[in-house]
């Protein structure tokens, strides 16, 4: 009998090996992530933190071994198709949250809808829900580059949301942030990925933000696995 998806982990990489000009930076022979889980990947600049990020959203794809998202090989796919996958399944809130600082809260929103909800018919609406579950009612139409560090998380968070995301990846987040503002945004992060019940893997360089997390991994140690010192001649 084929087994369910559902009953699949969210994220699953076999024997996954990559690197850039012949020079290995991951070399990782089982990982995985369970549906629901809230994961924390700690590591100093160069550990292989981004090249992690950027294969799990398939932006890059391994030179072997395959990485498999929701039970889907992303190996097998098109550039094409992996942006759509990773639209349609997967929000991600950036270092600096990337908001558009022109747009309005809910046209930033609205933007990111675009490329996220299949069914656009009543994405405004959707927004607005979503918007007002976190306390952004009266922010609508403001623009993001008047909002404070707290609001901009949130619009943060809620663009991340807009596609009842099943995996929320979340690079650096907390890095420019107070210790209260971080410990507000990580609560807040988990209330809402709990609400649409969707896997959190969170990567920081700082490794103090562990005690928030169900499961902890070093980046160094993952990254290098397998990999085995070359022979002294």
């Amino acid at each position: 009998m084929e087994q369910s998806k559902n009953a699949l982990p969210a994220i699953l990489l076999k024997n996954v090996k990559f690197g850039w000009d012949d020079k290995p930076l991951l070399n990782i022979g089982d990982f995985r992530v369970e549906r629901g889980e809230h994961l924390f990947l700690y590591g100093a600049s160069g550990s292989g933190k981004t090249s992690l990020l950027n294969l799990l959203v398939g932006i890059n794809i391994p030179q072997q071994g395959d990485v498999q998202i929701l039970g889907q090989s992303l190996t097998g796919l098109s550039q094409r198709q992996r942006d759509k996958f990773r639209a349609q399944h997967m929000g991600i809130i950036f270092q600096q949250f990337n908001l558009i600082t022109y747009l309005s809260v809910l046209d930033n929103l609205l933007l990111r809808a675009e490329f996220a909800i299949q069914n656009k018919h009543n994405a405004k609406q959707q927004a607005i829900g979503l918007l007002s579950s976190l306390g952004l009612s009266e922010l609508l139409h403001q623009k993001a580059q008047h909002l404070s560090v707290g609001q901009q998380q949130r619009v943060a968070i809620a663009r991340a949301l807009i596609n009842s995301p099943d995996i929320i990846i979340a690079d650096e987040p907390t890095s420019a942030l107070d210790s209260d503002n971080r410990d507000a945004f990580i609560e807040l992060l988990f209330a809402s990925a709990r609400a649409v019940n969707a896997t959190v893997v969170f990567v920081s360089h700082d490794k103090t933000l562990s005690r928030f997390f169900s499961r902890s991994l070093d980046m160094r140690i993952l990254a290098a696995e397998h990999i085995q010192e070359p022979a002294q001649c």
